[in-house]
C-alpha cells in the first residue's frame, strides 16, 4: 500500500481507541462509534478509499498472502476467535482480525479480558490464547 494510504488507516483506527465500543453485532452503519473486529478493519481501510469485504473470513480471502516476518504496517493480521468461520479456500477457520501498526504492534476492537473497544497493544498479547492464521495484504495500483 502507498505510503499516504498506510498513514490514512493509522490515523482512522488509533482516532477510535478510547472513543468506540465494542458490540459483536455491530455493522458498518454503526461505525465508527460501535464496532467489532471487522466493521472496525472495513471502515478504517474506507476511510483510505479502500472497500473491503466483510467478516474477517472474507477479508483474508480478499489479501495478498504474506509471512509473519515479511509484515509491515498496515497488513491485516487474522488468528481464531471463541466464534470462527470455516473457510472453504483455506481449510481452516478464522474469527478475528487487526491491523498492524508496528514492528510487534496490532490495532483491534475487542472485548476480550473484560475490555470493550479499540486497542492497540502487543501481537503476543493479540495472538495470546489463539491461533494465528496468516497475515493479509492489499495490493492498492
Amino acid at each position: 500500500m502507498r505510503h499516504e494510504l498506510i498513514e490514512k488507516v493509522i490515523s482512522a483506527a488509533r482516532s477510535c481507541i478510547g472513543h468506540a465500543r465494542y458490540r459483536r453485532s455491530a455493522l458498518l452503519y454503526h461505525a465508527p462509534q460501535i464496532v467489532n473486529c471487522w466493521t472496525l478493519t472495513k471502515w478504517v481501510y474506507g476511510q483510505a478509499g479502500i472497500v473491503l469485504p466483510d467478516y474477517p473470513v472474507e477479508q483474508r480471502q480478499f489479501c495478498v498472502d504474506v509471512t509473519f516476518d515479511e509484515r509491515v504496517v498496515g497488513d491485516l493480521i487474522f488468528r481464531t476467535s471463541v466464534r470462527n468461520t470455516v473457510d472453504p479456500v483455506r481449510g481452516d477457520s478464522v474469527g478475528h482480525v487487526g491491523i498492524i501498526t508496528g514492528r510487534d504492534m496490532v490495532i483491534h476492537a475487542t472485548n476480550r479480558e473484560r475490555r470493550n473497544g479499540v486497542f492497540e497493544e502487543s501481537l503476543g498479547n493479540y495472538l495470546k490464547d489463539y491461533q494465528h492464521r496468516g497475515v493479509g495484504r492489499f495490493v492498492v495500483r
